[in-house]
């Protein structure tokens, strides 16, 4: 083989297993937001061995309203909000929102991310279901018509919570589990309209102990 011939088979042999791990990642997201859109339970079976297959060692967790978004107001996005996301996502750090908002509420604000967990996926329907017990002896009883207030990011295998719900945060806490409290944002309250802190990256990824992978 002519040695220019070779160096482009080497070539492209090096760019297929570069690009394979990617193909992979892409391919993986797809199959959850597939699984979301149809209203499947994050704590089913098939939804976390996706999730395990997601190498990926952050996976940063927000909440959305009142954290990313006006707690009233789906049009208003939080100053600083797409700004930090886009730089976690540039760290190759997973984004996931988890909302007790709708779907197509929350698919409103266009905020990036991996995969948009909403009620659907772990509302009214997950309630009725005794499949899922342990999940919901985990919220401790803390359950409301849009199904709860706690996110179990435990279970899913989540680096950290986002949140402005200081019982949720508490409750990961308690649980040995990374949360920082985010100040609710309500652009209708003079003294709740503030943006994200600017050090919130930094405290992000001292609290992941992040090593640049």
């Amino acid at each position: 083989m002519p040695p220019f011939k070779a160096f482009q088979e080497i070539f492209k042999l090096k760019k297929e297993v570069t690009e394979a791990p990617q193909e992979r990642l892409e391919k993986i997201i797809a199959e959850q937001r597939e699984f979301l859109e149809k209203d499947g339970i994050i704590f089913d079976d098939k939804f976390k061995a996706l999730e395990k297959q997601d190498t990926r060692k952050y996976k940063v967790v927000f909440d959305l309203d009142g954290t990313l978004r006006d707690q009233h107001d789906s049009d208003i996005i939080r100053p600083g909000a797409i700004e930090l996301i886009e730089k976690l996502r540039d760290k190759n750090i997973k984004i996931i929102t988890w909302t007790s908002a709708s779907r197509d509420s929350a698919k409103q604000s266009k905020i990036p991310h991996d995969i948009l967990i909403t009620l659907e996926n772990y509302g009214t329907r997950f309630l009725d279901n005794k499949k899922f017990e342990d999940e919901i002896n985990y919220r401790g009883g803390v359950l409301s018509d849009l199904g709860g207030t706690i996110k179990n990011i435990k279970k899913l295998g989540y680096s950290i919570l986002l949140d402005d719900n200081y019982r949720a945060i508490n409750k990961l806490k308690e649980d040995k589990c990374q949360a920082i409290h985010i100040e609710v944002y309500d652009t209708d309250n003079r003294d709740r309209q503030n943006s994200l802190p600017e050090d919130l990256e930094q405290q992000i990824l001292e609290a992941l102990n992040y090593k640049s992978e």
